[in-house]
């Protein structure tokens, strides 16, 4: 059973990795296979696509802080800032690149905090759901430079009457959702939140 098991693991790598080698072709962007350390919280962060599900993971799935390291586009590594990236808020992507409050897959927002640049990325598998929770949680701390940017780069963040939303996208059920989310945040207040991004000015 157990070497079934590996044998299954082993051809899903294999097809995998045709699946992102066609993908690269395509963006011109690198694949990395290899793990990098996290800048801000230390975490050794795993960038296979078997456990990510994304092709050139960029960021960390614990407190979900980056580098500035593409320039042009994602998975190039051309950047020469290099700076760290505050996760800042969470939108929506539509058809054709476009970023709107309504539908679409849920992105996570980054602003460097060297450059002031900002950028929307993919989120991974295994990305912490409470993390991204409290990164949308407190976008309403985010400062006017950090609001301009978002705006000259045509990026809608999403605010906090998309909490429906957000739940849908990280729970998978928005009905449920909300109870459960007050319910935890009443013991969070009482207990003390723990959470790298939680109630931090975003600048």
């Amino acid at each position: 059973m157990i070497d079934e098991f590996y044998e299954w693991v082993i051809e899903e790598s294999r097809l995998r990795g045709k699946r992102m080698s066609k993908d690269r072709r395509r963006s011109g962007a690198r694949v990395e296979t290899e793990s990098f350390r996290c800048a801000h919280c230390g975490a050794l962060v795993i960038r296979a696509a078997f456990t990510s599900g994304v092709i050139n993971r960029n960021h960390c799935p614990f407190c979900l802080w980056s580098r500035h390291v593409d320039w042009q586009r994602a998975g190039d590594r051309m950047s020469a800032c290099k700076g760290k990236m505050r996760p800042v808020g969470l939108a929506l992507k539509r058809e054709r690149n476009k970023y709107a409050a309504d539908s679409g897959e849920l992105m996570v927002i980054h602003a460097c905090q060297e450059c002031g640049q900002v950028s929307v990325n993919r989120i991974a598998a295994d990305d912490r759901a409470e993390e991204l929770l409290a990164v949308f949680e407190n976008t309403g701390l985010l400062t006017a430079r950090v609001r301009e940017a978002l705006r000259a780069a045509q990026i809608e963040w999403l605010t906090q009457d998309k909490l429906g939303i957000v739940l849908r996208r990280l729970y998978g059920a928005a009905e449920a959702g909300p109870a459960a989310h007050k319910s935890e945040g009443h013991r969070t207040r009482r207990q003390g939140n723990t959470s790298p991004n939680a109630k931090k000015r975003y600048n």
